[in-house]
């Protein structure tokens, strides 16, 4: 027997398959997959078999700190984990890599779903300087982990 889901590091096929996903999931967000020539953003994505099922974007901001700025799950595949799987991929890669030892991201405080998943995978809140959190709009919750 097969595994169902399958989380691999994306491609550039895999590019245009995460950006529709997104417009899926944030039809309000104009940006998409950005090119990047800087090599600063890993994005990875998991299938269900030959389906797309959701992804993850990581961005690398220095030597030692990373931003998960993106993770969504469409909604055929909620429920199995796949966010914390992704979470998983990504430290994974990162700790074999890099010299990157601090990760942050941020949720929405109604999305119990998303900070479950942070929860699950070992991540703490954070709390920023206020200047930071009073920029964003609606309010956040800070997630960081140390790996």
């Amino acid at each position: 027997m097969t595994a169902r889901y399958h989380i691999r590091q994306a491609a550039e096929k895999d590019l245009e398959v995460i950006s529709a996903m997104q417009a899926t999931l944030f039809p309000a967000k104009k940006e998409r997959v950005p090119v990047d020539t800087k090599k600063t953003k890993w994005w990875y994505c998991v299938y269900d078999r030959d389906l797309p099922a959701g992804f993850l974007c990581l961005e690398i901001c220095s030597s030692t700190v990373a931003y998960v700025s993106r993770v969504g799950i469409l909604p055929g595949a909620r429920g199995n984990n796949l966010m914390v799987r992704l979470l998983r991929a990504a430290e994974l890669y990162l700790k074999k890599r890099t010299d990157t030892v601090i990760l942050f991201s941020d949720t929405l405080p109604d999305n119990p779903a998303s900070m479950n998943s942070f929860i699950k995978s070992g991540w703490k809140t954070s709390d920023l300087p206020s200047r930071l959190s009073l920029q964003r709009k609606p309010p956040v919750v800070y997630w960081r982990k140390e790996l």
